[in-house]
């Protein structure tokens, strides 16, 4: 009987299957439905043939790497017509393996699995490179990487959404000993040591193939990594207007990423400013922003920057508990948004009550905003005494009453369980 039911009510059953991951900025599907899609998908042909769509969701939050095996993987999806003409989003992951041998040139080659290891370190860098020159023209296509991925895109001429990761637990595609704790064997892109640019000749494949982007994102990651996975800031020091990441990021609507800033060690640190600012300024149609800040004294960098991203109409930012922020510049920065009508401001750690009092006051003689939303304001790196009341005022500060439309404070009561918290709260839980 479950073989003879109308395409409507199929469609509901996949859809009751979808639970989601908690605390977070976009829709990823929790282990437990990953697992039950699967598994109805694999009851009979009928199941199979109606869950291509719910299927496609999977899919897109499975990341891929820049490996041999995990492109033939993405390609055999890609010639499943249901599944390629469904897909809107692609999740890749910029992960790399180790130099071992540089590192430890003591190493015991004889070992199988090191020496397994070794080889796939040598593979992806061959297959992702091609020991070729990299070359930002999107018609020179010039490492093996780049030929099976403009190959491969076009059978999905829905794909509409980018998800980067930075890192993922475990090992890569194609490293056949998971008994190998990976702890250590990995590195994220934008690491010192490990470049090969596996974003800009991801992008490269996007301007080539003509796919203009509507979003790109990465999970917030709140409640399992404080520090976020995030991207660090120079990942965009060679995003100029004439490269293929900035050309990729003209066409999104919504950039949403947590953004590591550079230690004051790293050889990165003086052109941070001049990172966030190639980032910023490839917003060209950009209505969204959101920004999970971390590692940052003062956030100085994004606010002498934020005026390049003039189109934005939404700007999300949070920080953690152990960022400070200069209220003077935030406020300045935010001025610089002729369009900003939505802002939403997390775990901002300002140096006193009177400041937020100030910055309360300009929000509302200098904003035009329909909507704030503040999540745990903070006053030297603890939670404040900002009390919203059941009525949905503050009555200490009425500029904050009126500082918007319609004002919503968030206070993260887990505060009075111990601060800093493990996890940050996501925007959306509060939409």
């Amino acid at each position: 009987m479950a073989d003879q039911l109308p395409a409507e009510l199929t469609q509901e059953v996949f859809r009751f299957l979808e639970n989601f991951v908690p605390n977070e900025r976009i829709d990823i599907l929790d282990a437990e439905s990953v697992e039950a899609i699967k598994n109805t998908r694999l009851q009979s042909r009928f199941w199979s043939q109606n869950g291509w769509r719910t299927f496609g969701k999977v899919l897109g939050q499975a990341p891929f790497f820049a490996t041999k095996v995990s492109m033939a993987e993405l390609d055999e999806f890609s010639q499943i017509p249901a599944v390629g003409e469904r897909l809107t989003t692609l999740t890749f992951c910029g992960m790399g393996s180790r130099n071992l041998l540089f590192q430890n040139p003591e190493l015991d080659l004889e070992d199988r699995r090191t020496k397994d290891f070794v080889a796939c370190h040598a593979a992806q860098i061959s297959y992702t490179t091609s020991s070729r020159p990299y070359s930002s023209s999107a018609q020179t296509l010039t490492s093996e990487f780049e030929k099976d991925l403009a190959r491969i895109l076009p059978r999905f001429p829905n794909l509409r959404h980018l998800r980067y990761l930075p890192a993922v637990e475990g090992h890569l595609k194609g490293y056949r000993w998971s008994d190998v704790p990976s702890d250590g064997l990995y590195i994220p892109e934008g690491t010192e040591d490990y470049r090969p640019l596996i974003l800009d000749r991801i992008a490269k494949v996007l301007v080539h193939n003509n796919i203009r982007l509507e979003s790109f994102s990465g999970p917030l990651k709140g409640n399992t990594n404080p520090n976020r996975d995030a991207v660090p800031a120079s990942l965009f020091r060679f995003c100029t207007q004439s490269e293929p990441l900035a050309r990729m990021l003209n066409t999104v609507q919504t950039l949403a990423i947590n953004l590591r800033f550079e230690n004051d060690n790293s050889p990165n640190h003086d052109n941070e400013a001049s990172n966030i600012g190639h980032l910023l300024q490839s917003l060209h149609s950009a209505r969204t922003l959101e920004l999970a800040c971390s590692n940052t004294d003062d956030a100085e960098p994004l606010w002498t920057q934020l005026h390049l991203a003039a189109s934005l109409t939404e700007l999300r930012v949070s920080f953690t508990a152990a960022d400070s922020v200069d209220g003077h510049s935030m406020v300045a920065a935010l001025r610089s948004l002729p369009n900003l009508r939505r802002l939403a401001l997390g775990y901002v750690n300002l140096a006193d009550e009177m400041e937020w009092d100030w910055v309360f006051e300009l929000f509302r003689t200098t904003l035009n905003l329909d909507k704030l939303l503040l999540v745990e304001p903070l006053e030297f790196g603890a939670p404040s005494r900002i009390d919203w009341n059941s009525a949905g005022r503050v009555d200490e500060y009425p500029a904050l009453n009126e500082a918007a439309g319609e004002v919503k404070v968030v206070q993260d009561r887990r505060g009075q369980l111990g601060w800093p918290p493990s996890d940050y709260l996501a925007f959306r839980n509060f939409e």
